[in-house]
């Protein structure tokens, strides 16, 4: 009676270890599928992210395409450190804050806040940061820009530091629509693309407002409008007709408070 009785227990016992087993399984495969989602460095293309440390604000710049790095230096260290896109005219995608002194070269920061992952505030998924420290180049430009000097300048000192040599590649024409009814929208967008290697041929205001924004082109869906879309979450419109550009952005009322450009 006992022998049946312990029989009974170990296979309760083993049915609840399996299930138990099971259940973390699934659970290590679905944050594993929500890290990768959360991604956003594919290690192939150009990508900026702010460093908030100690010793000031930064931006970093990595492209595996050309093998280049940049590291520009933000002044004053008393700047809106959450609006960097908007004041320096680049798309920044991701961010790292520390109270502690991380260094200056890209891959001494990355492999510091991949050591010390969960300790240090970042939107960097683990897979960003392994792919960015395997691919953070040694060939490194450095400058530094004080958020005070007026846009003509910022933007004549960062030009080389953070265009996107496969924008720059394709040469495709861009046309930028303000659907807002705020002005220098357009404009500020403009500034943005220019810097990431863009060729803005037109800007202009739309007598309609525009709830949503998009990215519309004409032939293939090249990197340039995958590009866009991505860093504006933004939809994709295939035109059938060739208007003045290869490409139109369409900036609805949702961008307008973004704090992406």
């Amino acid at each position: 009676m006992r022998s049946k009785k312990k029989k009974s227990s170990l296979r309760a016992g083993i049915l609840f270890l399996s299930a138990l087993i099971f259940l973390i399984l699934i659970s290590l495969i679905f944050k594993g599928i929500d890290v990768i989602r959360r991604s956003n460095f594919d290690g192939k293309n150009a990508y900026a992210f702010s460093v908030d440390q100690k010793d000031g604000v930064s931006v970093i710049h990595i492209s595996p395409y050309d093998s280049t790095a940049a590291f520009v230096r933000i002044l004053p260290n008393e700047i809106n450190k959450d609006n960097l896109s908007e004041e320096l005219a680049v798309p920044i995608s991701s961010y790292i804050k520390s109270e502690d002194y991380l260094g200056n070269n890209p891959k001494d920061i990355i492999l510091k806040v991949l050591f010390s992952y969960g300790r240090t505030d970042t939107d960097l998924t683990i897979i960003d940061l392994v792919r960015l420290s395997m691919l953070a180049p040694s060939n490194l430009k450095k400058t530094t820009i004080n958020i005070d000097w007026d846009g003509k300048t910022i933007d004549s000192t960062i030009k080389n530091f953070f265009r996107d040599p496969r924008i720059e590649e394709e040469k495709v024409s861009i046309e930028i629509v303000n659907s807002t009814g705020e002005q220098g929208i357009a404009t500020r967008m403009g500034r943005l693309i220019t810097n990431m290697g863009g060729n803005v041929v037109l800007l202009k205001n739309s007598e309609k407002n525009e709830k949503h924004s998009s990215v519309s082109y004409f032939g293939e869906d090249g990197y340039t409008v995958k590009k866009i879309s991505k860093y504006f979450d933004i939809e994709k419109r295939k035109n059938l007709e060739k208007g003045i550009s290869d490409i139109v952005i369409t900036i609805g009322e949702d961008l307008i408070d973004s704090g992406k450009f």
